[in-house]
Parts: C-alpha cells; structure tokens; sequence
C-alpha cells in the first residue's frame, strides 16, 4: 500500500534536489537540464566533481547490491515457505500469523529446518548468509564513496569538511546554499 504523504514527501525532495542540481550545474558551466534526468544527472555530477570512471563504479556496485539482496530474500523466503508447508502450513505467513515481522530471522527459518531434517535449507542459508553479508561490505564501500564524492563536490565549490557533512547530513539545505549562495565552481576535484 502507498503511502500519500510518503509520496509527496519524497517528490518535494525530487524536485527540491532537482533545482538545486540544475542551479549547481549551471554554475559549472554544464546544461541544467541534466539534472532532472536520473542516473544521467550523477553522471554528469561525477563528470564535475570526481571523475567518470568512478561513476561507473558506483554504478555497478549499486546494482550488485540490489541483485545480491533480491536474490537473498526471495532465496529466504521461498525456504520459508518450503519449512512451513513441512510444518503442515500453507505458507510462512501463516506459520508467523501474529508474530511481528522483527521476531523472525533467518535463524528461526534454520533452527525449524534442522529439526525438520532439511540438509539443503542449511546450505541454502549460508549461501543467503553470505550474500547478505556481501551486500553489507558492498554498501559499506558505497557510503565511503558517497562520502568522498561530497568532499569532492564540497572542494569543488572551494568549502571544506564542514560543508561536506552538511551535504552528507543536511542535503537538501547545503544543495540549496550551494546553487543559490555565493559559491562558485572552481574546479573538478580529480582522484
């Protein structure tokens, strides 16, 4: 089900976060246009700020993440279903029918497996275990490049690390400052 306000919420940021990057675009010297069109948009920004090269990495580390975690959760869920349907229920909504969703883990899913005898559900949720995990060191490594690439767009308008955290904490306000204040363009901030 969606949520309205969720929704409005999050396009009001779209568009907030659009204008600013479209301002800041154009103050170095590249079309704003593209800054409405996603993906293109962190192109273009990495292309000013960074470099293209690592554009493409994030790109592909990115999209690893969310193939591990769709193939890890579908993997856990459907090993769900297959322990309850032994247990003699239709399916694990049925089997947690009234348990909150933060009291079932993968180790609930384990444990009733083992004493069901389901040698595969033991391999499987290793495999799982380790993709999760994989995503986790994966996401890491993109928040430590998020965070240089901010420091580089901060530089680049020739602030420091304060105006790097605000972009990291306080996005849209510093976007804002930083396409409406005084700040000008200086230079791309190479590797």
């Amino acid at each position: 089900m969606i949520n309205t306000s969720n929704l409005i919420t999050a396009l009001i940021l779209y568009i907030v976060l659009a204008v600013s990057l479209w301002e800041i675009f154009n103050k170095a010297g590249e079309s704003g246009w593209k800054a409405i069109i996603p993906v293109y948009n962190m192109y273009t920004a990495f292309k000013l700020f960074w470099k293209k090269s690592m554009f493409w990495v994030v790109l592909i580390l990115s999209v690893a993440v969310m193939g591990l975690m769709t193939y890890a959760t579908y993997d856990f869920w459907k090993s769900t279903d297959e322990v309850a349907q032994k247990m003699g229920y239709s399916d694990y909504e049925e089997l947690y029918e009234g348990v909150s969703a933060g009291d079932v883990s993968i180790y609930d899913v384990v444990s009733e497996a083992n004493e069901l005898g389901n040698d595969d559900t033991d391999f499987s949720t290793i495999v799982d275990m380790s993709l999760f995990g994989l995503s986790g060191i994966i996401s890491i490594i993109l928040l430590i490049l998020e965070i240089i690439f901010y420091h580089k767009m901060s530089k680049s308008f020739g602030h420091g690390i304060g105006y790097t955290l605000g972009l990291i904490f306080l996005q849209p306000i510093f976007m804002l400052m930083l396409a409406f204040g005084k700040s000008q363009y200086t230079k791309r901030q190479g590797a």
